[in-house]
């Protein structure tokens, strides 16, 4: 459904390794600087960036994808 909340999607600081998976209530939590860009992404959404610029919160909409997947390589 639109606008629920997505339990295991990812967060990550562009650039680096680590980063974070969502609860079971689409929450999360990542140390990022003000300067960071930080990527969330989750299978069958399209993949988001947004500099965090300060905030201490953000709450986002991850849009369902066009992308097919194929099955087999």
């Amino acid at each position: 459904m639109a606008g629920e909340p997505l339990a295991g999607g990812a967060a990550r600081i562009k650039g680096a390794q680590n980063g974070t998976v969502t609860d079971a209530s689409g929450n999360y939590q990542i140390i990022a600087k003000d300067t960071d860009m930080l990527i969330f992404f989750f299978v069958g959404r399209e993949k988001t960036e947004i500099a965090v610029n300060k905030k201490d919160h953000i709450n986002l909409v991850l849009k369902e994808s066009n992308c097919l997947i194929k099955k087999g390589f």
